[in-house]
C-alpha cells in the first residue's frame, strides 16, 4: 500500500464500513481529519493521515 496515496470519499467510506452520509457527518463533527481540497469540488485524504488517525482511534 502506498502511504502517499490519495483516498477519495467513496473509497474511505467503504474502507471504514460506513456510509458517505456518516463520513460527511463525522467530517462536520470533527471526528475524522479534514480532507485536502484537490479542486473546486474535489476532496481527498492522504492515506498516511487516515492510517495515523485509525491508530490513534485504536489507542484511545
Amino acid at each position: 500500500m502506498n502511504i502517499n496515496q490519495i483516498v477519495r470519499p467513496n473509497q474511505l467510506a467503504h474502507d471504514l464500513g460506513i456510509s458517505l452520509c456518516t463520513l460527511w457527518r463525522w467530517r462536520q463533527q470533527g471526528k475524522i481529519p479534514q480532507p485536502m481540497q484537490l479542486g473546486p469540488r474535489l476532496v481527498g485524504w492522504r492515506r498516511e493521515t487516515i492510517e495515523e488517525w485509525l491508530k490513534s482511534q485504536n489507542q484511545g
